[in-house]
């Protein structure tokens, strides 16, 4: 081998050091889109002493565009607490918002105690019903005890909304579907033909599954829905949110026993 080649090949070798650090194979995979490799070169930089969050943020950003639930949990916290970046709650949310449509619970939890201390009391326990929903961990529950309680109405309306952004990864996700019959029901918002407002899901343009409906006199019931009829359990509120009928309905009709 020539002085010349020699020469080269040490600039070049000089080269990848400076560009990669001590970690040279890993940083190569993780530029070619290997997210494994990103999010391990952002735990890092995360784990250094100081921790170089701005350096954290970088590859995690790389590997959440790839759809990674971790790195949007970290990224959440990092906008959140203004970790080597200004503080950023709306970036926050988003992050954690789109871990948790990815199955991050630590993201689900994350939302439900940002939410309570931001004093969005509804959105919050919207966010534990979620994480409770798709949890195992029997420890979350007491964490999340520092959740604000609602009234009656409120919880509905909770649980509406925690149906509503569960939607909304349904759909995101959902792949074409061809044949008409077999598409999902959609989570929507209508006038119903006798003007009442109805939000919840539809299935063939009328309410089927879970919703929300307002009579004109102000009235509303929260509950189940089969074939544009309350069937199911549901809950039925005067206009000034007192309980008419809490149980379960059969074809548009509360049953009593």
């Amino acid at each position: 081998m020539s002085l010349r080649s020699i020469a080269l090949i040490s600039l070049l070798s000089f080269v990848n050091a400076c560009l990669f650090g001590t970690y040279p194979n890993l940083k190569q995979k993780a530029l070619r889109g290997d997210t494994d490799a990103q999010i391990r070169i952002g735990f890092n930089y995360m784990n250094q002493t100081p921790a170089d969050w701005a350096k954290s943020k970088f590859w995690f950003l790389m590997a959440s565009d790839r759809n990674q639930p971790t790195p949007c949990f970290w990224l959440g916290h990092i906008f959140q607490h203004g970790l080597g970046t200004p503080i950023n709650l709306a970036k926050s949310i988003y992050y954690y918002e789109k871990g948790a449509s990815l199955k991050s619970t630590d993201c689900s939890k994350a939302l439900a105690l940002l939410y309570n201390k931001q004093m969005k009391f509804i959105d919050a326990n919207a966010w534990k019903i979620i994480h409770l929903d798709s949890t195992k961990d029997l420890s979350d529950e007491s964490i999340l005890t520092t959740i604000a309680s609602l009234d009656t109405f409120e919880k509905e309306e909770a649980k509406l909304l925690a149906a509503e952004i569960r939607s909304t990864w349904l759909i995101q996700n959902e792949s074409t579907i061809l044949d008409p019959t077999t598409k999902a029901p959609k989570f929507r918002s209508i006038t119903l033909s006798n003007g009442n407002d109805y939000k919840g899901y539809i299935f063939k343009d009328i309410p089927n599954g879970y919703g929300m409906v307002k009579s004109n006199s102000g009235e509303t019931y929260f509950g189940y829905f089969k074939n544009g009829r309350m069937h199911g359990p549901g809950q039925q509120f005067s206009s000034d949110g007192k309980i008419i009928f809490k149980g379960h309905w059969s074809n548009g009709t509360p049953v009593t026993w």
